[in-house]
């Protein structure tokens, strides 16, 4: 079901690139300011920070809002991270996409909304910590690999991890 649409162009437009907001996270109320450009590429926009630094991101210029990048979003709200401190000024974010989890059907999930909104151009590094180390090997990886009674897509024991995007 779709729930409305998040219209990307319209927006990049509307403020002329220049997206601006607050980060609300670990107790702190951040500034988020960059001036981007974008260019059309058929039904997608190439869209690309105007100082030249960053990675250049591919994503549609209209996209559904339904139930699953809702849920996507709640995920990435609770266990995402938004970015970090700038060194320089104490009260603004630099952002960093990624995303920590090891429930391999989240991170499914995670990988899949990722891919439906940077259709192109989207790397990611699954970074394994040491607390993954049981669940590799032994009891832990025998376990994570036995089937649930559910059905679930599969997802290999080494997708386990983080799920990080360049923006």
């Amino acid at each position: 079901m779709i729930l409305g649409h998040l219209h990307v162009e319209q927006y990049l437009r509307t403020v002329d690139g220049l997206v601006t907001g607050n980060v609300i996270t670990d107790a702190k109320d951040r500034q988020y300011h960059q001036a981007y450009e974008f260019s059309e590429k058929g039904e997608l926009l190439i869209v690309r920070r105007k100082d030249g630094h960053g990675d250049e991101v591919v994503l549609p210029r209209v996209i559904p809002l339904d139930e699953a990048l809702v849920a996507f979003f709640g995920l990435y709200s609770g266990d995402g991270a938004k970015g970090t401190d700038d060194s320089k000024e104490a009260s603004r974010i630099i952002p960093a996409i990624s995303f920590s989890q090891r429930e391999r059907y989240l991170v499914r999930f995670v990988v899949d909304q990722f891919q439906r909104l940077f259709p192109e151009n989207l790397q990611f590094i699954f970074a394994l910590g040491e607390d993954s180390a049981y669940f590799m090997a032994g009891e832990g990886g025998e376990r994570n690999l036995q089937e649930p009674t559910r059905t679930h897509p599969t997802v290999p024991t080494c997708l386990q991890g983080e799920a990080r995007l360049g923006v």
